[in-house]
């Protein structure tokens, strides 16, 4: 009968190749699913922080480092300048203006100068203003950076922070304030941060942040060494310096 009807027989070999295109479309699928290669790309970081929905801790540790770092490499200074805003932001870095975070000075009556960082439209990740220290001047020495600090932050947190780095960029020290952080609304309070410096310091970095959204103020801000005996065992880690040069 199959003989008699070359038609038939056509449409069975029509139906094995339908068959067959649709098992190897299947089998390319699962290979791609499958290939570790695949599973352990990774992912690009900027999406991984979107997918979380906030900013993880240890990102904000990391970027701060790495995205001062990524820009053209800047002389640090001798000593600090313009602590008191007297030039304006001149001598002071911005190193994330391009998230979308302004930064300004508005003289406040009774009170004096204070810089202001804000978050605009769209802004991303957190907005930083910095000096970059010769640290020379502090090395074996325990050293404080303060100043007052009025928030308004409506998402996230704010602080001062501090980071001491290597000649090799490595980190050998660092403090934002995470564990301590400033969030909702009050009016101008004193802050600090403070480090030991070893000795092998090349840089003394100083700033403050906002991490989210809403407004700082900083002013009357202060580096000053202190009278206090170096640590018995330097453990730069204790400095929060080993979960930043994981990253």
């Amino acid at each position: 009968m199959l003989r008699s009807h070359p038609l038939v027989w056509a449409g069975c070999i029509l139906l094995v190749t339908a068959c067959c295109a649709y098992y190897a479309t299947a089998r390319r699928a699962h290979v791609a699913a499958t290939n570790p290669s695949h599973l352990n790309a990774a992912p690009d970081a900027q999406t991984v922080l979107r997918s979380n929905g906030a900013t993880k801790e240890a990102d904000i540790d990391a970027q701060l480092k790495e995205k001062t770092h990524s820009e053209k490499p800047i002389e640090p200074i001798v000593e600090p300048m313009s602590l008191g805003f007297e030039d304006d932001l001149k001598n002071w870095l911005q190193p994330t203006a391009r998230w979308n975070y302004a930064c300004a000075c508005e003289e406040i009556p009774d009170w004096g100068k204070a810089a202001t960082i804000s978050d605009l439209p769209d802004a991303k990740e957190f907005g930083n203003l910095m000096q970059r220290l010769d640290a020379r001047p502090y090395q074996g020495k325990w050293v404080r950076f303060s100043g007052d600090i009025k928030r308004a932050v409506t998402v996230g947190w704010a602080g001062f922070w501090m980071r001491l780095d290597g000649t090799h960029q490595e980190v050998l020290g660092f403090d934002n304030m995470q564990d301590r952080r400033l969030t909702g609304t009050r009016d101008f309070e004193r802050h600090s941060v403070e480090l030991f410096v070893p000795p092998e310091t090349a840089v003394l970095s100083v700033g403050a942040i906002l991490v989210g959204k809403g407004k700082i103020w900083v002013g009357h801000l202060k580096v000053e060494t202190l009278d206090r005996p170096r640590p018995p065992k330097y453990d730069a880690s204790k400095q929060g310096a080993k979960e930043t040069q994981d990253f």
